[in-house]
């Protein structure tokens, strides 16, 4: 399971994961993007489940998606608005 909150977003966003049943062996990072695809944040996932924050402060306000990437694949993706 994936979750961001506050979303909508305006200085930080902290997300909560749940990698329990998922194959992700090694190291497994929170990604961020933006519409284009463009990595604006990279963040070390501790463990196969928790909480990390995020300062979005420097992002422009728009649509932007957070990944749990592992193994180089994108294993759950969601939508982040960012005010």
């Amino acid at each position: 399971s994936l979750a961001a909150y506050p979303n909508p977003a305006t200085s930080t966003v902290t997300v909560s994961y749940d990698l329990s049943g998922v194959n992700a062996a090694g190291s497994a990072n929170l990604v961020i993007t933006n519409l284009v695809g463009s990595k604006v944040a990279v963040r070390s996932l501790n463990g196969t489940s928790g909480k990390v924050g995020v300062d979005i402060s420097n992002l422009d306000a728009g649509i932007y998606f957070y990944s749990i990437e592992a193994n180089g694949q994108a294993i759950s993706t969601r939508k982040l608005i960012v005010k």
